[in-house]
């Protein structure tokens, strides 16, 4: 039989209990106080990546954002350019970086730079770079992520004014698939320039630049945030960087959602 041994508390014993409880609730108080300042404090800002952020610049964006005031925590998502322009019309999103005029009054852009586009096909083609001519394209697949992506409206218009039509057209429904898809010979596309030149570096296409056709980049955010201080200090950070010379980095960001935490001070 198990015998049950009850104690008691001398008045020392309590007074020295209740004021380690007392300690406690301190403690577990300016924990709380501490992790609502710090949630006060964090600014998170959600921004849309259209590209591969080698040619977006993230890497000079987060080296180059003060940090000497209020923290912000930046976090950016891979997206398509016309799903951007959406977001940032319905405010899903803080800012965004996108191809094409995408003229919305809900939307305030700066436009960062006009970036040359060249046609990309594969290497089984056969063809040099230096033989290729746009008729040879005409009768190929043509890859583009969506009806709206505006390389493909881009694209498209080019080959009118030149009274030909392309025969076949894929949408991947993901930009990033396009050069993927392009290298596995399933057809050709339009990519940015520094991206295709990327991809025939590491012997995976060919490229054509026989085609005078630029696309404007933009980095936009929602009208209301016009004046919001976060907001204007990243986008002044980015005309600093975009007034320099294309620094295309060695690291490839993956096409799959992208985090980075950045700790800045405003």
């Amino acid at each position: 039989m198990q015998n049950i041994v009850k104690t008691a508390l001398t008045g020392r014993g309590s007074k020295l209990l209740e004021e380690a409880q007392q300690i406690l609730a301190s403690i577990d108080q300016s924990y709380q106080e501490a992790q609502a300042i710090r949630q006060n404090s964090v600014r998170i800002v959600q921004v849309g990546l259209s590209t591969d952020g080698r040619i977006l610049r993230m890497e000079s964006l987060i080296r180059d954002l003060p940090s000497n005031q209020p923290e912000i925590e930046l976090q950016f998502a891979a997206t398509r350019s016309e799903d951007i322009v959406q977001d940032l019309a319905k405010g899903r999103i803080d800012a965004g970086f996108y191809f094409g005029n995408a003229t919305n009054p809900r939307i305030h852009s700066l436009k960062l730079q006009s970036i040359p586009v060249v046609a990309v096909y594969p290497d089984s083609w056969g063809i040099p770079e230096d033989e290729i001519k746009l008729e040879d394209f005409v009768d190929k697949t043509w890859i583009w992520s969506t009806a709206k992506c505006p390389f493909y409206k881009q694209w498209m218009k080019h080959f009118r004014s030149k009274k030909l039509l392309p025969q076949g057209v894929m949408h991947v429904g993901d930009e990033s698939l396009i050069g993927h898809t392009v290298v596995h010979e399933m057809g050709c596309s339009l990519l940015p320039e520094p991206l295709a030149m990327q991809l025939v570096k590491d012997n995976k296409l060919r490229m054509w630049s026989g085609i005078d056709l630029r696309m404007d980049l933009f980095f936009g955010y929602p009208l209301d945030k016009k004046n919001d201080t976060v907001i204007h200090k990243i986008a002044s950070v980015l005309n600093e960087i975009w007034k320099g010379p294309s620094q295309i980095g060695s690291n490839q960001m993956q096409p799959d959602n992208l985090f980075f935490s950045k700790t800045a001070f405003m």
